[in-house]
């Protein structure tokens, strides 16, 4: 089951996941640590470009007895690095978006200084990357 279903049935909002995790933490219906789980993997698609997250790219399992847990992340992918036009768009880029909210911009510094520390990435691809996130 999709965050957007939930999203819409329980919270009225089928933009935002954050309220809708906040919201099934506080009702019981999930785990504070399938929240901190969320959390990373919501930071880490700002962090990658991936400008098409929403409520329909997370989701639970329902086991036998009614808990929700979530699901294993999908549709993952710095979309803002996909063609467009059958053009390779690293040139035609713009900045990757501010997260809205401070534990995700926090989590996303933290994977720009694990970028930046990392000496096995190549260094043009760290510079371009790091060229987009322009409000850190």
């Amino acid at each position: 089951m999709t965050l957007y279903n939930l999203g819409i049935a329980l919270f009225e909002t089928y933009a935002d996941p954050e309220p809708v995790i906040d919201g099934l933490v506080r009702a019981g219906h999930l785990s504070a640590t399938d929240a901190r789980i969320f959390a990373r993997i919501h930071a880490f698609s700002h962090a990658i470009g991936n400008d098409d997250t929403h409520l329909g790219n997370y989701g639970l399992i329902i086991d036998d007895n009614g808990r929700a847990s979530l699901a294993p992340a999908y549709d993952v992918l710095p979309m803002a690095f996909a063609p467009k036009h059958d053009e390779l768009p690293d040139d035609r880029v713009g900045p990757f978006a501010k997260p809205a909210d401070a534990p995700t911009q926090e989590l996303v510094r933290h994977y720009a200084e694990l970028v930046d520390a990392d000496t096995d990435l190549d260094p043009d691809f760290k510079k371009l990357w790091r060229s987009k996130l322009t409000w850190l």
